[in-house]
C-alpha cells in the first residue's frame, strides 16, 4: 500500500533546469527539463481532502537544487556540492536550523552514487547503503549495507530509459509500470547522482503490497509549454492524489 507519509520523508528534486540533457538512451531525443518552483500534493480518501503538503525549491545558478522546504514537517534539506566525489545533503528543522540527518552521496567516475551514508545528531552513523547500475547508468539494485554480501533492499528493471517494474523485498512491495509516450520535463523525487529518471510520463502503476493489489492511473493537464501542471492519480478507480505544480 502506498503511504502519503512519504511526501514528508527524505524526497527532493534532482537538478532540473531549462537547458537540454541528454536522454537516458542513445536512441531517445533530447528533452528540455525545467526547475519546479513550487510542489503540491493533496491526499484523497471518499472524494475528500485528508491530508496536503507543499515543497518549495530554489537553485544555484548552475540550476542545481540546493534547498528544499516542506512546509507541513518545516523541514529544509540542503545540498553541499563543493567536494568532488561527494554531494551532501543536510536534513534541518527551519525553525531553529538544527540538523537532524546528513545524507553523504559518494560518486564514481561516471558521476553516480556508489555509496550513501547516513549520519545522526552528533555525527553517528546510522545507516550505509550502497548501489548497482546497469550500463546505460540506472539503478538496478541497491543493498543497505557498503558490499553485496548485504541485505537486498531495492531492485528495479529497466526497458530502454523506462523503469518498468520496482521492489521492496522486506516490504514484499512490487510495482509494474506503464508509460505514455509523453517525455517528461520534470525531475520530479530523483537524483541525478542515483540514475532513478524514467524518461516518459507514467501511465499507470500495478501495485502488490503484502498480497493486496492496487490500479494507480495517471492523468495529466499541461501548460504551454507542455509541462504538467496537474496530475491526478487515481487508485482503483477513485481519485487518490493531485499534485500541482509552478515552474522558475
Amino acid at each position: 500500500m502506498r503511504c502519503f507519509g512519504l511526501l514528508y520523508c527524505v524526497i527532493i528534486l534532482g537538478i532540473v533546469s531549462c537547458e537540454k540533457e541528454k536522454s537516458n538512451g542513445p536512441s531517445y531525443p533530447q528533452v528540455d527539463l525545467y526547475a519546479v518552483k513550487e510542489s503540491k500534493s493533496y491526499l484523497f480518501e471518499n472524494n475528500q481532502i485528508v491530508d496536503s503538503v507543499i515543497f518549495k525549491l530554489t537553485f544555484d545558478q548552475q540550476k542545481r537544487l540546493i534547498s528544499q522546504w516542506s512546509l507541513k514537517e518545516n523541514l529544509i534539506l540542503e545540498l553541499d556540492y563543493s567536494t568532488s566525489g561527494l554531494v551532501k545533503m543536510f536534513q534541518k528543522s527551519k525553525s531553529n536550523d538544527s540538523i537532524n540527518y546528513v545524507f553523504e552521496y559518494l560518486l564514481n567516475n561516471q558521476g553516480y552514487t556508489y555509496k550513501r551514508n547516513t549520519f545522526g545528531v552528533n555525527g553517528v552513523m546510522l545507516q550505509c547503503n550502497s548501489y548497482v547500475y546497469n550500463s546505460e547508468g540506472h539503478k538496478i539494485k541497491e543493498y543497505l549495507k557498503s558490499s553485496n554480501d548485504s541485505s537486498l533492499i531495492y531492485a528495479g528493471i529497466w526497458e530502454g530509459p523506462n523503469l518498468i517494474q520496482y521492489e521492496y523485498p522486506s516490504n514484499e512491495h512490487i510495482v509494474a509500470v506503464k508509460y505514455t509516450q509523453i517525455a517528461d520535463k520534470r525531475n520530479l523525487g530523483f537524483y541525478p547522482f542515483t540514475g532513478d529518471r524514467a524518461y516518459y510520463l507514467i501511465q499507470e502503476e500495478t501495485v502488490k503490497s503484502r498480497g493486496v493489489n492496487s490500479l494507480y492511473r495517471y492523468n495529466y493537464q499541461f501548460d504551454s509549454m507542455q509541462r504538467p501542471k496537474v496530475v491526478i492519480i487515481t487508485r482503483n478507480g477513485e481519485k487518490y492524489l493531485e499534485k500541482y505544480y509552478q515552474y522558475w
